[in-house]
């Protein structure tokens, strides 16, 4: 019963209006990480018809740090560093490791105390340089810098002025070529979840009071 009316209580609190706020001028960190996986069905079909089929593939981990600024009501520049690591193995081959980690520059779009108050969601699109490597001790390692193009949406939700937990979806598309099997994709789907930081655009002004003025 107590546990019911706390959550009833909280419920109330959360969903009653909140004052107008904008994103303009308002700074933002976002740390978050977790899983990565790669849909690489084209590589792993090429590797089977050569007599390699995949193996195993161990589930990947990543992370980003993420700085926004807001230039309008509801859209910031952000500029993302991530970073990715996997292993996979093919049948006649040793494991191989697939790195990759860059830069990424974009607009993210984002609505703050969306239905109810603290609740931020947002969709986000950039691009930028990536360095990506897949090595193994049975072909050449392969390594390029290339261009990486990200698509991601996620959720804050704000618990108090400064600070958010937040989760978070991303496909990241970035390909490099494996020598002896073909074309593959570094990138994937990022599973994360995290810490937000805002930094409001505006502090309170206090009016000065001086006798005479």
């Amino acid at each position: 019963m107590v546990t019911f009316r706390f959550i009833l209580i909280t419920a109330l609190i959360t969903a009653s209006p909140a004052a107008a706020e904008s994103l303009e001028g308002m700074g933002r960190i976002s740390v978050v990480g977790g899983y990565k996986w790669t849909p690489n069905w084209y590589f792993e079909s090429r590797a089977a018809a050569q007599g390699s089929p995949l193996i195993s593939r161990t589930p990947g981990i990543q992370g980003s740090a993420s700085f926004g600024y807001g230039v309008s009501s509801w859209a910031e520049v952000a500029v993302d560093l991530f970073g990715a690591w996997e292993t996979f193995a093919l049948e006649g081959y040793q494991p191989f490791s697939s790195t990759i980690y860059g830069a990424l520059l974009g607009v993210r779009i984002a609505k703050l105390d969306f239905l109810v108050r603290g609740l931020v969601p947002y969709l986000q699109a950039q691009v930028g340089p990536s360095v990506a490597q897949i090595a193994s001790t049975s072909v050449a390692s392969s390594e390029r810098v290339l261009m990486g193009i990200s698509v991601s949406g996620g959720l804050t939700w704000r618990f108090a002025e400064r600070f958010g937990i937040t989760l978070e979806a991303r496909y990241l598309q970035a390909r490099l070529s494996v020598p002896e099997i073909s074309g593959a994709n570094v990138g994937g789907l990022f599973a994360s979840i995290g810490v937000t930081m805002f930094f409001p655009g505006s502090l309170e002004r206090k009016d000065l009071s001086v006798p005479g003025f």
